[in-house]
C-alpha cells in the first residue's frame, strides 16, 4: 500500500524516505529529488484545498472561519464537531 510517512526528523532536520517514492512511483528518487517533489506536491495541494474552501464558502457550506454550516444556518466551530486540525 501507499504510505503517506516520506519524511522524518532525523537530528532535528527533516530528511525524505527516498525509498517509499521509488517503490511508489518507479523512479529513482534521491533525498534531495524526494523533498523537492514533497515540497511541491504539498504546495499543490495547499492550493487546490484553498480552492475548495472558496467554493464551500461561496456555496454557503463552510463560513470564512471554518466553521460548517448547519441546516439552521447556525456555525459549528471545528472544535465542536470534533475535528482533527493540524
Amino acid at each position: 500500500g501507499h504510505s503517506f510517512a516520506v519524511t522524518f526528523e532525523y537530528h532535528s532536520a527533516l530528511e525524505a524516505n527516498s525509498t517509499g517514492c521509488t517503490t511508489c512511483h518507479g523512479e529513482e528518487f534521491d533525498d534531495a529529488a524526494a523533498m523537492e517533489y514533497i515540497e511541491e506536491s504539498q504546495a499543490e495541494f495547499n492550493a487546490k484545498l484553498a480552492t475548495l474552501k472558496g467554493l464551500l464558502v461561496t456555496a454557503g457550506f463552510l463560513t470564512e472561519s471554518d466553521g460548517v454550516v448547519t441546516g439552521a444556518g447556525v456555525a459549528t466551530a471545528a472544535d465542536d464537531r470534533g475535528a482533527v486540525t493540524p
